[in-house]
């Protein structure tokens, strides 16, 4: 059950990670669902997930603001593909974004938007005698969709645009350690961003660079002879102001500390797995005024192909 439960931890940063996408931040959240890590070169680790944000709450700097007027949803669905070859792992990330934004007063301003996001390539290695060890570094490809306009035909901000247009470079960081049938995790990861040129006429945009630790347990049980995972992760991110043309974008960039949950249950003699996982923001402070996270609810399905063997 060792190595189960090792597998266990790695594949839970796919959707248990929790995703604090912002207004501020941009095209798919990356951020909360690369580490998908197999456990051996037997075959392929292919996941499916449905990601739900939903952000209510507006705050200037870390104080609530009484205005409910302003919502925003975020939902992404991700396909992940990961392959291991002697301790190298190779991960591939294709997202598709769906987002609105509503503003409720006198009328009704609503925005959305809905494409492919950018795609992202992860190589890492696998280090230690139990494997313990992960590092990645990787790339996130300017291939998402960038030209949403609204009903009158002007082009959406960048932050409502499914991709980013920028090519980002990509960093992540696990460690893992088992004692009995609970293991403690870490994770560190970092995003450094790009720079879009000319998104719109005369118009050079950036995104914030961003930066997250994430502490969790994973604690693997039996309940009616079905085995199952049951997770508790806190993770503080940090996002950088984003610039238009070298000049600060207001309302950009932030800190947040969010609690997450997660469930998962094995099917198929543990190759398959349905995982649900939901964030609770804890902490805020923002720079400016900005919708911030209310909830995240995420749905998966994990499961590993095995090679025929010949």
């Amino acid at each position: 059950m060792k190595p189960l439960l090792f597998l266990s931890v790695l594949v839970s940063l796919v959707s248990s990670v929790a995703q604090a996408q912002t207004c501020c931040s941009g095209g798919v959240p990356v951020s909360n669902s690369l580490g998908l890590v197999p456990a051996d070169d037997s075959g392929f680790l292919i996941n499916f997930s449905f990601d739900h944000h939903n952000l209510n709450n507006l705050y200037n700097s870390s104080e609530r603001v009484k205005d409910n007027r302003r919502q925003r949803i975020t939902d992404s669905y991700v396909l992940q593909v990961g392959k291991a070859v002697n301790r190298f792992t190779f991960e591939l990330l294709v997202p598709f974004v769906s987002q609105k934004r509503l503003i409720t007063g006198i009328g009704t301003d609503q925005e959305s938007s809905k494409g492919f996001g950018d795609l992202a390539f992860l190589a890492g290695r696998q280090f230690g005698k139990s494997k313990n060890w992960h590092l990645a570094v990787g790339l996130k490809l300017p291939t998402g969709k960038i030209s949403s306009t609204s009903d009158l035909g002007i082009k959406l901000n960048a932050d409502m645009q499914s991709g980013t247009g920028s090519l980002d470079g990509l960093f992540t960081a696990l460690y893992a350690k088992q004692f009995q049938n609970r293991t403690f995790y870490m994770q560190i990861y970092h995003t450094e961003r790009g720079t879009k040129k000319n998104f719109e006429t005369n118009l050079d945009y950036r995104f914030g660079n961003e930066s997250q630790m994430t502490l969790g347990v994973v604690s693997q049980k039996v309940f009616f002879q079905q085995l199952m995972d049951f997770g508790l992760a806190s993770r503080l991110r940090i996002v950088g102001r984003n610039f238009a043309n070298g000049q600060e974008v207001p309302g950009t960039g932030g800190r947040w500390v969010l609690l997450n949950g997660m469930a998962r249950v094995y099917f198929f003699d543990g190759s398959t797995s349905l995982q649900f996982s939901g964030d609770l923001p804890l902490l805020h402070r923002v720079n400016g005024l900005q919708n911030v996270p209310t909830y995240r609810a995420n749905i998966g399905l994990m499961a590993n192909i095995k090679s025929k063997e010949k």
